[in-house]
């Protein structure tokens, strides 16, 4: 009998031993990651950062200015330019519709108004109403909705007149929406204020390019629309101040969060309770955030190619893709670093699409630079053109004269890839485009290449 019970409790006391053995290894575990909780908990911060060069300036212009007027006039009127899927046609070409078309602007002349009053105001300085106010996380600048729907307002007015045969109308709203978007642009704003500016820009670009095919301008005018559009041209300024917005709003929710005010945001937003606020490292994450956007904003106006933005974009990429689960657990400002996940702007495709803009407008300068030709001398140049001073058109992105396949009539430039594909450019399927290599336009008389 009693060497029947001896297996069992061999076998019982090997169970109780691993049992014991997890137990302890698990209170191990647990007491090595409260060790290492405590440690990344008191680990100390670097030194602050240097951040004066990316610290905004903002100029006093005075809230007496077109565009904080139109602010004033919006928050009086809550109801315009609202929320409305009919304005999708001003960027959607499947969704167009000659009718609704008709309705929308109907029912938004006050609107419209408020567009030609803009217009009107171009020579003047342009601000946002908040300045240095609206450099705040905690803002969502209702705004800036019925503004963007007044844009695209006249997008589709300028569809509209264009046509209803009235391409001269239809030219002129698109560039007169191409100079609303960019001071739209240089009135110190945030990224989100440079972003509307920059679609209403490219909301006329589009515009133009469509109705220009349609129109019968002779030199004279098209000397006058190349006039307008040069100072239509992209800056990279504009660009480099809204980042610089966007590092002192993250700078701010920073001394907020790690001084105890508004330690709820970061719960909401993040689902990061407060309790976590010790692994938050107010210096490093400036470091960090600064370490991937300030070689942007320093080299943005030094051309694609020699201000190393390739490269910039890669490094970008590299540190999203470097940037695991694991490391973030382990590291003394887990925080922060989830704070910079939400807080930091996509930098590398934002730089892109400004050298892409100013790729396009440089293309259809030189396209109306070639129908100029076309028409007094009765047919297109061999080669592009070069201006009264011998230069030619230069490219953004290589810093090499544009290209031109005169058999496929495109203009264009290499693109972000510096590689010459013959002019392969996007096209748009409904809202989507469909991305290609190189970036330019289709000549648009193309057909009718000779003139007799």
């Amino acid at each position: 009998m009693k060497s029947a019970k001896a297996p069992q409790r061999q076998k019982l006391s090997l169970w109780r031993r691993c049992l014991i053995g997890g137990v302890l290894v698990i209170a191990a575990l647990l007491t090595a990651i409260a060790l290492l909780a405590v440690v990344l908990a008191w680990w100390p911060d670097i030194a602050k950062p240097d951040d004066l060069a990316m610290k905004p300036k903002w100029s006093n212009v005075g809230k007496d200015n077109p565009l904080a007027a139109l602010q004033q006039w919006l928050a009086e009127h809550p109801n315009t330019g609202r929320a409305d899927n009919r304005f999708r046609m001003a960027f959607d070409d499947d969704e167009w519709d000659a009718e609704t078309a008709d309705e929308l602007i109907s029912e938004n002349t006050e609107l419209m108004s408020q567009f030609d009053q803009l217009v009107a105001s171009l020579d003047d300085s342009w601000q946002w109403e908040e300045t240095d106010k609206l450099a705040s996380y905690s803002s969502d600048f209702p705004y800036l909705q019925p503004i963007q729907n007044m844009a695209n307002l006249a997008s589709i007015r300028s569809r509209q007149m264009t046509e209803q045969d009235n391409v001269s109308e239809g030219i002129r709203l698109a560039v007169n929406l191409m100079k609303v978007g960019k001071k739209l642009g240089e009135a110190e704003g945030a990224l989100v204020h440079w972003l509307v500016g920059r679609t209403c820009w490219a909301n006329g670009m589009k515009r133009l390019d469509k109705a220009l095919p349609k129109s019968n301008m002779d030199s004279t005018q098209l000397a006058e629309l190349q006039k307008d559009m040069a100072g239509l041209h992209p800056e990279a300024q504009h660009l480099q101040f809204a980042l610089k917005a966007e590092y002192l709003t993250f700078t701010r929710l920073l001394d907020d969060l790690k001084s105890g005010r508004h330690a709820r945001y970061l719960e909401q937003k993040a689902s990061v309770h407060p309790v976590f606020m010790p692994y938050l490292q107010k210096n490093r994450s400036k470091a960090m955030y600064l370490e991937i956007v300030q070689p942007f904003v320093e080299n943005l106006d030094k051309g694609w190619k020699q201000g190393d933005m390739g490269r910039h974009v890669y490094m970008e990429q590299v540190r999203t893709i470097k940037a695991d689960l694991f490391k973030l657990l382990v590291h003394p400002n887990a925080v922060g670093q989830m704070l910079i996940a939400l807080a930091l702007p996509t930098t590398s495709r934002l730089v892109e699409i400004h050298y892409y803009d100013k790729a396009l407008h440089q293309c259809v300068i030189v396209g109306l630079e070639l129908r100029r030709h076309q028409l007094t001398h009765g047919k297109l140049p061999e080669e592009l053109l070069a201006d009264n001073h011998g230069i030619l058109p230069t490219d953004g992105f290589d810093e090499k004269p544009l290209k031109w396949n005169k058999k496929t009539g495109v203009i264009y430039s290499v693109g972000p890839d510096l590689k010459d594909d013959g002019g392969l450019l996007e096209r748009e399927m409904g809202a989507i485009r469909i991305k290609r290599p190189d970036v330019g336009i289709s000549y648009w008389w193309h057909d009718a290449r000779d003139v007799k």
